[in-house]
């Protein structure tokens, strides 16, 4: 068993990490022995060789809103037997499973040959985790899709609906899943087909279809407000001479579709609904010679019936994100040698906030507080490193030398120094516990927080119980002994020597970060 410190920091005037508790991290069962060995299971063993230390698993768990289940999306590259360098294949499957790993069941899967077979893709939860959605792609010669198939289950895995999806919707990783989404407060989903947009209500197994015509070359920027009322997406024309863009909005309840904005000769992107519902906020580029950056809020406040307000707010940098009171937005703007961070207000106030001498990525939590990336240059670190900023305020934090990171909600999540931290953005709770590798692709926390997925690992955390929601049974799967401890070389090494360590690394960070705001509410 692995005890770890945990460091409650509270901007109350108390003595931060005064009494760390311990916290047990646990596996509970490993993917690699569950869902690895049924995938490989699936396919003609007499066609494809088996694992080796290349072909292992690619495993990402998307956890139920309650915590108590997971689905499991997976893929892995198989050699043929005999084929060389070019005869191999892509293995895709979507599970699903109790959160302990146990109830392991296989949901769709599908194998791509050459770049033509089957892709399964975007599996997401609905709101109260009672359905969950999916994309089936079937490819062609170089990965062209040929068509699309949306699938929607129930949690216990009985079909709701399967609809043949409109092609031409299109956007960046960060608006995933593209081409549906599922309303963030009940259980709707939004999709198009071929020259409609439709509305899917499983609460009362009701649906209704908007006509949007055929005239686009591309359906893009589909953006869902956060009270699940309202959806805009754009339509490209393109007739290789003239780029025409329409934006359009869509009122869910009134199953009204208006268009409120368009342009000629320039492109718009980065759409983003304020937290509050009531504005939109766009990116525009000239694509004339000369042209320049444009950003824009359309204002939506007592414009019942009528077209929004739009206002200009800058001539130059990319809308990162809305800060949570609706009234400011996040904007960078960078060049190859230098990137800046301003907060700007919907009145036109600039704060500026960060610069470097370096390309950066921006992230935004729920409470506020500002995430930088900068990628590391130094060339003895392994490339995938990174140094994060985390600014609030007037305050900073810096985090070096971190080669995975994760900011959801106000859950940060980094792995550095071969440990997994946690920091709470709101209530700046933080704990780290050993890797059980080197290098994970993917991290999960469950929303109980009782278990964390690290790539292929289930862990089981104890300790952690006064901040924890839900709880999670102890039943473990049945092939991964119950209470398997981390034996990996990484946690045997930071089980003695690391725990003193780990308190005093998040403390000196934590307080050093909040100790200006702590010295006001003492005050």
């Amino acid at each position: 068993m692995i005890l770890v410190a945990l460091t409650c920091i509270s901007l109350h005037p108390a003595v931060a990490g005064s009494n760390p508790e311990q916290v047990n991290a646990t596996i509970v069962a490993d993917l690699q022995q569950t869902v690895g060995e049924d995938l490989l299971s699936l396919v003609d063993t007499d066609v494809y060789e088996g694992y080796d230390e290349n072909t292992t698993p690619y495993f990402n768990v998307i956890w139920s809103p309650d915590g108590d289940q997971m689905l499991i999306q997976t893929s892995v590259f198989l050699h043929m037997i005999g084929g060389g360098d070019f005869g191999s294949a892509i293995v895709y499957a979507l599970y699903i499973a109790d959160a302990d790993g146990s109830d392991l069941k296989c949901v769709v899967w599908g194998e791509s040959k050459s770049s033509e077979g089957l892709i399964i893709r975007s599996p997401v939860w609905s709101s109260s985790g009672d359905y969950f959605a999916y994309v089936e792609e079937s490819t062609g010669g170089m990965y062209r899709v040929k068509s699309s198939q949306l699938g929607i289950m129930s949690n216990d895995l009985q079909p709701v609906h399967r609809i043949d999806q409109d092609l031409d919707v299109s956007g960046s990783i960060s608006e995933m899943p593209v081409n549906y989404k599922w309303s963030p407060v009940e259980d709707k989903i939004i999709t198009f087909i071929p020259g409609n947009l439709v509305v899917y209500n499983l609460e009362d197994n009701t649906n209704f279809s908007l006509d949007i015509g055929d005239n686009y070359f591309k359906i893009k920027d589909v953006t869902l407000s956060g009270d699940g009322s309202k959806l805009v997406f754009s339509m490209l024309e393109d007739n290789y001479t003239k780029i025409h863009k329409e934006m359009f909005l869509v009122d869910i309840e009134t199953r009204d579709i208006d268009q409120i904005y368009s342009v000629e000769g320039a492109n718009f992107y980065f759409v983003k609904w304020s937290p509050d519902s009531k504005k939109l906020s766009f990116t525009q580029d000239s694509l004339s010679e000369g042209g320049g950056t444009l950003l824009y809020v359309l204002s939506f406040n007592d414009m019942d019936g009528e077209k929004p307000a739009i206002i200009p707010l800058l001539d130059y940098g990319i809308i990162e994100a809305w800060y949570p009171d609706s009234e400011r937005l996040l904007v960078s703007n960078g060049s190859s040698k230098m990137h800046e961070l301003f907060a700007v207000s919907i009145n036109g106030e600039i704060e500026k906030l960060f610069r470097v001498d370096s390309d950066i990525d921006t992230m935004l939590s729920e409470n506020g507080c500002v995430l930088v990336i900068c990628r590391t240059l130094d060339r003895d670190v392994p490339s995938r490193m990174y140094n994060l900023t985390l600014l609030s305020g007037q305050d900073q934090m810096e985090i070096d030398n971190v080669y995975y990171y994760s900011l959801e909600g106000n859950d940060l999540i980094f792995v550095s120094d071969s440990k997994i931290s946690y920091l709470n953005t709101a209530t700046n709770e933080a704990w780290s516990i050993p890797t059980p590798i080197a290098y994970p692709e993917t991290i999960s926390l469950n929303p109980s927080g009782y278990s964390i997925a690290v790539d292929g690992y289930i862990m089981e955390l104890q300790g952690l119980e006064d901040q924890a929601v839900t709880s999670i049974g102890n039943d473990t799967y049945s092939s991964v002994p119950d209470g398997t401890d981390v034996t990996t070389e990484i946690s045997q090494q930071s089980e003695t020597e690391n725990n003193d360590s780990i308190a005093s690394f998040i403390n000196e960070k934590v307080d050093a970060f909040f100790g200006a705001v702590t010295e006001i509410l003492g005050a």
